[in-house]
Parts: C-alpha cells; structure tokens; sequence
C-alpha cells in the first residue's frame, strides 16, 4: 500500500507552477521514508475523530503524511479524492503546526465529508494534540 508523505516548509515559498498539484515531487516521502516514522506504541501522540485521526512524532521539521488504505476505500480514484480534499486544507494549518511529523490516518466514510465540515474537523483534531 503506497502512503503520501509530504515535507512541507513553514516559511512561505512561491506556489507549484501545476495548480493541480498541492507539494511539489520533490516534498513528497516514499513507502520507505513513511514506514522509518510510523510511531510505534504508545508513546505517540494521538487524537480521534470520527472520520480522522491523528497520530505526532517529534522532528526538526514539519512533514504531513495522508494515508489512506484500501480497507477504507477500495478504488484509488476515491482515495487520492480523499487525499485531495485533505492537503488544500492542511496548506492553510501548517504555519501554525511545530516541527513534527504529522500522520492525519482517514476512517472509514471519509470520503462523504467535504468543504467547511471537513475543515472544522481537521482543525480540532490538530487543536486536540497541540493542548
């Protein structure tokens, strides 16, 4: 299962010449990269929500990671809509994030939330770990 994992810089830089495109290629992290940082037991930071949730590791930099399995959805198309939706929103958070890695995991029914719902949820799950 491929993971998204995306380094995205606190300091503002100008916007990716394809306007489709959240990060640049260059931002994204691999399966390797993301399984090196997959917290492991307890210790990690963690905060629920009914349809994400959010799991922190420590780091020297802000990274956001988006996986979303295929037990949740089955087609790709639905879970890179899923993701889609997902960064846009994440863009506008991370200047307030500190330096971390960031792994907002989707639930199932994901994919039914959208727009200001989607946003109200995504930032009390980040409010949930900062406090």
């Amino acid at each position: 299962m491929r993971k998204n994992v995306y380094n995205i810089p606190t300091e503002k830089k100008e916007a990716c010449q394809n306007p489709r495109l959240s990060f640049e290629a260059k931002e994204q992290y691999r399966q390797k990269d993301y399984q090196s940082q997959t917290p492991q037991g307890p210790q990690a930071p963690r905060a629920l929500m009914p349809h994400f949730s959010l799991r922190v590791l420590p780091g020297d930099e802000v990274k956001i990671a988006v996986p979303v399995s295929k037990k949740i959805a089955k087609k790709a198309v639905t879970r890179n809509l899923i993701r889609r939706r997902v960064r846009p929103i994440l863009r506008e958070l991370v200047s307030n994030l500190k330096p971390a890695t960031y792994m907002i995991i989707a639930k199932a029914g994901a994919e039914k939330i959208k727009g200001k719902e989607l946003k109200e949820e995504l930032v009390r799950l980040i409010r949930s770990i900062r406090n």
